[in-house]
């Protein structure tokens, strides 16, 4: 039934598939969980949750807690996921910045490192330089190598997965067609997993998240583009190319500003912060110089953009209320469409103008027809601004450890 919790099976066959059920819903519990609690979680008999709990702790991912007496009968010995039996790196490529993170099994932010400009140089350079800061961030972090899953990269779509490139990626040039995984794959002695920085950042969420087995989750992002994710009961929809949720050239508004591609109102112009910080300029809100701002920078004009509409200056008013406006209808259409329940923001320019978006999405969602109420909650991601880098560790999680039967290749 959509929204249940998965349930296990005590056939043989799909031992692996029960037990990363059990290792899942543990991992979700921080304070622990008895076998009693298991059992009641996953439907697994006592006998099979008994040789999981037994195996897992044996192998090092689960320590035991001490025991608990509730009422008669025989103790209970909560077990408790072991965050540092495993790690895994996550990348992500914004063309802002690269942002690398070491991730413990727990979803602890183990190591972070964020560098501006990384990519503007060759491909083949900017590769060598992002080895160079995971070597270092793994050298500092003191995680033992041989803990490490492997690393996950998430960037901007769209991407041709089966090939491990980039397609055409705004705002990236010499990056189309560059074999990203490949040239990971050789400076580095683990697996390397491409997806796209939207469906990274929808998985971390997914992750991070303890009811994400109950949602239909639509993930709004919001990076140097705009795009877009949705999970059902915890399983990302990725479309036939593995690049859902290409949403920037839908259209928000037929007489906006002229996109690249030849047409006028693109979401993805509309909302661009770089764009946004250049129309600032031409309406004398902030200095000229802002136009060629790092990432850092950037964010501060759009703080003070976002200060200057609090205090009800006219030009960021309008400015915001705009960009917000062609935020909202797409978020408002793609509820109606997926019939989402929740609603998550997120990505690298999410939060400097959070508050100001925020207002306004939530009274057009409120405002619009609902054919099945209630409206979906709206909701901050949990991961920060680091949301595409987390994402991409989780890639690896979720590879290794998924809970989705489709992910298992069951011999009868």
């Amino acid at each position: 039934m959509l929204g249940s919790m998965p349930r296990g099976t005590n056939a043989p066959m799909v031992g692996d598939y029960n037990q990363s059920l059990v290792l899942d819903k543990v991992r979700r519990a921080p304070a622990g969980l008895s076998q009693v609690e298991i059992i009641q979680l996953t439907g697994l008999s006592k006998q099979t949750v008994s040789n999981i709990t037994r195996r897992l702790s044996d192998d090092g991912w689960f320590r035991s807690l001490a025991a608990t007496v509730t009422g008669r009968g025989k103790p209970r010995t909560p077990v408790q996921i072991n965050p540092g039996r495993l790690f895994a790196i996550g990348l992500h490529l914004d063309p802002s910045l690269v942002t690398a993170v070491i991730l413990d099994l727990g979803g602890a932010t183990v190591a972070s490192r964020s560098v501006v400009g990384l990519l503007n140089e060759h491909p083949s350079e900017s590769i060598n330089r992002i080895v160079d800061l995971v070597e270092e961030m793994i050298h500092r972090s003191g995680v033992e190598r041989t803990m490490i899953a492997g690393v996950g990269v998430a960037s901007p779509g769209p991407l041709d997965i089966p090939r491990g490139s980039l397609i055409n990626p705004p705002k990236l040039d010499g990056w189309d067609g560059f074999n990203i995984t490949a040239a990971l794959r050789d400076s580095f002695s683990y697996p390397v997993i491409l997806d796209k920085d939207t469906l990274a950042a929808a998985i971390g969420e997914c992750w991070a998240r303890d009811n994400a087995d109950g949602e239909s989750l639509l993930f709004m992002y919001l990076g140097t583009g705009i795009g877009c994710a949705f999970a059902s009961n915890g399983t990302i929809v990725r479309g036939a190319t593995h690049n859902a949720g290409e949403i920037g050239h839908i259209r928000s508004d037929t007489q906006g500003t002229l996109c690249f591609c030849g047409r006028r109102g693109c979401l993805g112009r509309a909302t661009d912060p770089y764009q946004l910080i250049e129309d600032a300029v031409v309406l004398g809100l902030v200095p000229s110089s802002s136009a060629a701002l790092s990432y850092d920078g950037a964010l501060r004009v759009l703080e003070e953009l976002g200060e200057m509409a609090d205090e009800g200056i006219p030009g960021a008013v309008n400015l915001l209320t705009r960009a917000a406006n062609a935020i909202a209808e797409a978020t408002r259409v793609l509820v109606s469409a997926l019939d989402a329940s929740l609603v998550v923001f997120g990505g690298p320019f999410w939060s400097p103008l959070s508050k100001h978006y925020l207002s306004v999405i939530e009274a057009q969602l409120e405002a619009a027809p609902q054919h099945a109420p209630p409206s979906p909650r709206i909701e901050t991601t949990v991961m920060g601004n680091a949301a595409g880098a987390i994402g991409a560790a989780s890639l690896v999680f979720d590879q290794e450890l998924s809970t989705r039967l489709s992910t298992y290749q069951i011999s009868i």
